[in-house]
């Protein structure tokens, strides 16, 4: 591919090879601007290590371009955790920043007007939450997550582990407390017994790295144990995209009762698979889903218990939220009991993905917000 003359140059900084919603989205965007010839185009990893590069499509593309350098630097785009609001070398900086919790830190709003030229944030929810803290709305752009509709769709080979059972609900995600995966097991235990045709599956992600230190995995593998307890799963193995895609196909309603999210990807690929979803009410899922297509449980915002060390004083109150335990039970057995009705609603689901969240809609509106951050004044 032939570069434009003069073509700006940008780095791209976060994970890419490795299994992670956050990489996923860095590998979406590093094809889309390595494709383009109107970008001379560098890659940062950062992170976790990584996985064989022909693991991911476009791997060794990605790889190749690892710590590439432009002969200049127009723009610098961070997509990685901890958040890193410090001015680059040269050029503009743009920091992709999903947050999922009612405040930001106060440092973090003094960087962001010190440094950041621009914030993409996934949803108008994290959106709302940096502009009540104190951020310019003029420097916030709303970039949704996207879907390779290619693969997560409801054509495909279906999976599901040996051992489920009847009907099987799905958890993907890190099985924390944020995500709700707690609360999804208490509903589930009290509302189902080993007499029920039914499975829950939790797959995990992220308990050996990124969410060790918080993973509920331990507790929840007691609980499951229990004397009559309904069928519990968890898988823990990495899968790729199409491994991933062929369980949420394999499965029957997904289930994301989520406290704090800035997106919630896995509720946009089940629904791309033509899966029922039933997830919190409030919060990102309100942008994609509707009670046509979706099961809403409601929740109200509360104080976060115990509060957030390491972050310093806070520009807001610490809020998330808390769905109602008695109507995701109630919604859980609704499911079970009235099957045909939700798998009307998956159906409708994949209408809402496909046109506004495939990726290639989704990376031309990252490509256009470049173009403009880089366009000569």
């Amino acid at each position: 591919m032939q570069l434009r003359p003069c073509a700006p140059g940008i780095v791209l900084t976060g994970p890419f090879l490795v299994y992670s919603s956050v990489a996923r989205i860095n590998r979406a965007l590093a094809v889309a601007l390595l494709s383009s010839p109107d970008f001379s185009v560098g890659l940062k990893p950062h992170g976790f290590s990584a996985e064989s590069p022909q693991r991911f499509p476009h791997g060794e593309a990605i790889r190749t371009a690892f710590y590439r350098r432009p002969r200049r630097l127009d723009l610098t785009i961070r997509h990685h955790w901890p958040h890193d609001f410090s001015r680059p070398r040269g050029g503009k900086l743009a920091v992709i920043v999903p947050w999922e919790f009612g405040a930001l830190p106060r440092r973090w709003v003094v960087r962001i007007k010190q440094n950041v030229d621009e914030l993409w944030v996934p949803s108008g929810f994290v959106r709302d939450i940096f502009r009540r803290c104190g951020v310019n709305r003029e420097r916030i752009a709303v970039i949704p997550n996207g879907v390779d509709t290619g693969v997560f769709s409801p054509q495909g080979e279906s999976w599901r582990p040996a051992r489920a059972r009847g009907f099987v609900f799905l958890f993907v995600g890190g099985v924390i407390t944020r995500k709700g995966a707690d609360l999804l097991l208490k509903a589930y235990l009290r509302t189902f017994c080993h007499r029920d045709d039914v499975t829950l599956v939790f797959k995990d992600i992220g308990s050996n790295s990124y969410y060790r230190y918080c993973t509920l995995l331990p507790e929840m593998r007691r609980e499951t144990k229990k004397k009559g307890a309904a069928r519990v799963l968890i898988l823990t193995e990495k899968m790729d995209d199409r491994k991933l895609a062929a369980l949420y196909r394999g499965c029957d309603a997904l289930v994301a009762p989520y406290r704090g999210e800035g997106f919630c990807l896995p509720l946009a690929e089940a629904m791309a698979c033509g899966k029922p979803v039933i997830a919190t009410a409030q919060g990102p899922s309100q942008e994609f889903c509707t009670s046509k297509c979706a099961y809403l449980i409601p929740a109200r915002t509360t104080a976060l218990p115990g509060g957030m060390d390491g972050y310093g004083k806070l520009a807001g109150k610490l809020t998330w939220l808390e769905p109602d335990l008695e109507e995701l039970a109630h919604t859980l057995r609704h499911v079970y009991e009235h099957r045909e009705e939700a798998a009307l609603r998956g159906a409708r689901g994949v209408d809402r993905i496909r046109p506004n969240l495939d990726w290639t809609t989704v990376t031309a509106k990252y490509l256009e917000r470049v173009a403009a951050l880089t366009r000569a004044e």
